[in-house]
C-alpha cells in the first residue's frame, strides 16, 4: 500500500513552492476527495471548499514572515491532530487485543466446564443398593466452573463495550 505524504510534509512543500512561485500565478486552496488540504494552481474535479488565493504583487518581509508563521502554526496544529489520531488508534488497538484475549479465555473456560462434567475420582460415593451418588465436592466444582464461565462472559462484554466506545 502506498502511503500519502503526511499533512506536515505537504505544508512544508507548500511553503517551499510558494517561495518559488511567480508573484502573478493564481493559487487555490481546496480539500481533495481523499480529505487532504491542497494548495495548487489548478483545481481538479471533485474538490471541496475551493478558496482562491489572490496573488501578491510584492510581499513585504513582514508579510512574508507572517505567512511563514501562519504556515508553521498550521503545521503544528496538523501535527498535533495526527498525534491525537495515532494515540486514539493505539488505545483502540490495545482494547481490541484485550477483548480478543478475553474471548479466548472465555472459550477456554467453556471448554473446562464441558470437560469437567464427568465426575473425578472420589466425587462418587457408593450406596447400599449397589448404585452411587455424587458427593458435594462434585457440585462445588461444577459451581466454580460455571462461575468462571460467567466471569469470563462479563469480562468479554465489558471489553466489547469499551472497544465499541473507542470506534
Amino acid at each position: 500500500m502506498t502511503r500519502s505524504p503526511s499533512p506536515p510534509v505537504l505544508l512544508l512543500a507548500l511553503l517551499l513552492a510558494l517561495g518559488a512561485a511567480p508573484a502573478s500565478a493564481q493559487m487555490y486552496r481546496y480539500i481533495a476527495p481523499d480529505g487532504r488540504t491542497v494548495f495548487a494552481d489548478t483545481v481538479p474535479p471533485g474538490a471541496r471548499q475551493v478558496e482562491k488565493i489572490a496573488p501578491a504583487d510584492e510581499a513585504s518581509p513582514q508579510e512574508a514572515e507572517a505567512a511563514r508563521q501562519q504556515v508553521r502554526q498550521q503545521l503544528e496544529r496538523e501535527k498535533a491532530e495526527v498525534e491525537q489520531i495515532q494515540r486514539r488508534q493505539e488505545r483502540f488497538d490495545a482494547a481490541y487485543d484485550q477483548m480478543k484475549a478475553a474471548e479466548r479465555e472465555l472459550e477456554a473456560a467453556r471448554q473446562r466446564q464441558k470437560d469437567g462434567e464427568e465426575p473425578l475420582p472420589g466425587e462418587r460415593v457408593g450406596n447400599r443398593g449397589g448404585g452411587s451418588r455424587l458427593r458435594e465436592t462434585y457440585f462445588q466444582r461444577q459451581d466454580r466452573l460455571k462461575a468462571d464461565v460467567q466471569q469470563a462472559e462479563q469480562r468479554v462484554e465489558a471489553l466489547r463495550a469499551k472497544t465499541r466506545a473507542l470506534e
